[in-house]
């Protein structure tokens, strides 16, 4: 999976976006966790950007909406999360690939993007599994999920597994009278998701995930609200 080269530190005045902006050029480099003292360092010999490193971790640490965290070896080491990286990127749309070949990678940062989700998640999507629920365990930071879809592979696997989830989250299905769906996005509190395939598909083909602006949420939000006032609720 790629994506847009991620803004300089420099570009910013604040030391926590400095450092998420560090953290997301790393990550796009490919190395995921990075010490404190890397992203201090970093940051004075690539663009002159004064900080302590204690100061990162502090800073990090205080957000883990939007940096991950762990200890190893006794230093703490960061990642970016998906909040982390709309952080840096606001006024942008990124466009990300879905590299085939990359799956399990693809599926890591989709979930990333998953987490930093928040209050009541709705999704639509045409098709729905065991796999399609999988995927809706990443919304770690949602309070509901609402899933609008119209293909359902109804097995005894896949109920038992619903009910497993509602045991822990709360979360709804629906679906609406006739074959109205076909495209699949996902819409938080204050974002939006287009997704190029199916969850239960995701990382098998070639694809987009796209990021949009306020206008299409706004327009997709009403609509998914249309047609879920009409669905009929499934099982």
């Amino acid at each position: 999976m790629s994506s847009p080269p991620a803004p300089k530190p420099s570009d910013f005045q604040e030391p926590l976006k400095q450092a998420l902006s560090l953290l997301l050029r790393r990550k796009q480099e490919g190395i995921e966790w990075v010490k404190a003292s890397h992203v201090a360092s970093a940051l004075v010999k690539e663009h002159g950007l004064q900080a302590h490193w204690k100061t990162i971790g502090t800073l990090l640490s205080d957000n883990p909406h939007l940096a991950a965290r762990r200890k190893r070896k006794n230093k703490r080491e960061f990642r970016i999360l998906a909040a982390g990286e709309q952080e840096v990127s606001k006024g942008e749309n990124p466009i990300i690939f879905v590299n085939p070949t990359k799956a399990v990678q693809s599926v890591v940062t989709l979930h990333d993007f998953f987490a930093g989700f928040e209050g009541s998640v709705r999704v639509c999507d045409p098709y729905f599994d065991v796999i399609t629920l999988q995927h809706l365990e990443a919304f770690s930071s949602a309070t509901a999920i609402r899933l609008l879809t119209s293909s359902i592979t109804d097995t005894p696997t896949l109920r038992m597994a619903l009910t497993t989830f509602a045991s822990q989250k709360q979360i709804e299905v629906r679906k609406p009278v006739g074959d109205v769906l076909h495209d699949r996005y996902i819409i938080d509190n204050n974002s939006m998701l287009i997704m190029g395939t199916s969850l239960n598909s995701f990382g098998k083909k070639q694809s987009f995930v796209i990021k949009t602006g306020q206008d299409i949420r706004a327009a997709l939000l009403a609509n998914f609200d249309q047609l879920w006032a009409a669905s009929k609720p499934w099982p």
